[in-house]
């Protein structure tokens, strides 16, 4: 019984950290996708997609983001059909990455520290401050340009705090999907 306690608050400890880093998310062009106008919608055509990259599998990472999307855009009422689309949608996936700030020392601090004078010069203050981590952020960018003209329509942008520095696979998946789940809240409905 108790190990069954345990094993069920782990779990929830887990969905509450993982579910603590929200998702900023950004509509950075707006032209309006007008509902009756834009019902079909198919994705660019794009090179092969193969090999690895900061998400690991990108054919992998690619088929979750296309499903997730495919699936968010039939709710709001839109149909994917390779001829005779209006929509064309179209994404990039990449990595941000930023020194946290959190950690940096001020100058003062450091020449504070210099004069430090234990024994071991290796072992002084000075050698012994923080070095600032780097931040990474997964970034959706998903963009709806109209299929006759090529002008982009609609384009929001997630980005999203990794909370590891080398996530597994499922974790990928889950922030992949969790991005792009808030991004397509932001997209217009037909």
């Amino acid at each position: 019984m108790f190990k069954q306690v345990c094993a069920v608050a782990l779990t929830l400890s887990v969905v509450l950290l993982i579910g603590c880093s929200a998702a900023k998310i950004t509509v950075e062009t707006d032209r309006g996708i007008d509902g009756p106008h834009y019902k079909f919608y198919r994705w660019s055509e794009s090179v092969a997609i193969s090999g690895e990259g900061q998400f690991g599998n990108i054919a992998v990472v690619d088929k979750v983001l296309r499903r997730e999307v495919d699936k968010l855009m039939a709710k709001k009422g839109f149909v994917a059909r390779s001829d005779g689309a209006q929509l064309i949608l179209d994404y990039r996936l990449t990595e941000q990455i930023a020194i946290d700030q959190g950690g940096v020392i001020s100058p003062t601090d450091e020449a504070r520290r210099a004069w430090d004078t234990r024994d071991n010069p290796a072992s002084t203050a000075i050698h012994d401050h923080q070095v600032p981590q780097q931040l990474r952020s997964a970034v959706v960018i998903l963009m709806a340009s109209d299929a006759k003209t090529q002008q982009v329509l609609w384009q929001g942008r997630g980005v999203k705090l990794m909370e590891k520095e080398y996530p597994s696979d499922g974790e990928r998946k889950a922030l992949i999907r969790d991005l792009v789940s808030q991004l397509m809240k932001a997209f217009p409905s037909r």
